[in-house]
């Protein structure tokens, strides 16, 4: 699975959902869109949470989705952020430093709001 320290270097957005969730499925279209306005100036990740391996990503594929899906069904990158419900999205700077945690149902104007917003702004120095 693709390990998201691999995705440095520009802002990644992280979406943790469940086909059987009814407002994450609500929600999907807003990052296709997201993708679609951005290109490869954000990175999209969607995180498949708490199910079977396949069964988000065939959900996708029947819904003409194009989003990436990795599977979490151990819930390691979910632990990992302290979350506690699906859905959440996060929003990562190029460093890979949480920007925007959002719990719950999103708008498409509350992600791109996120999403431009780490985009414009001054990158952060560095770490030695």
């Amino acid at each position: 699975s693709e390990r998201l320290s691999t995705l440095h270097g520009k802002p990644v957005v992280i979406n943790f959902w469940a086909s059987w969730c009814p407002p994450c499925t609500a929600e999907l279209p807003y990052f296709e869109r997201l993708a679609q306005t951005y290109g490869d100036k954000v990175t999209i990740v969607t995180v498949d949470w708490d199910e079977q391996p396949g069964i988000a990503s065939a959900y996708l594929r029947s819904h003409d989705i194009a989003l990436p899906v990795v599977n979490d069904q151990q819930s390691n990158i979910y632990k990992a952020y302290s979350l506690s419900e699906v859905p959440d999205t996060l929003v990562l700077d190029a460093q890979g430093n949480v920007t925007y945690v959002s719990v719950g149902e999103l708008s498409w104007h509350e992600l791109d709001g996120a999403v431009q917003h780490v985009l414009t702004a001054p990158l952060a120095p560095a770490a030695p």
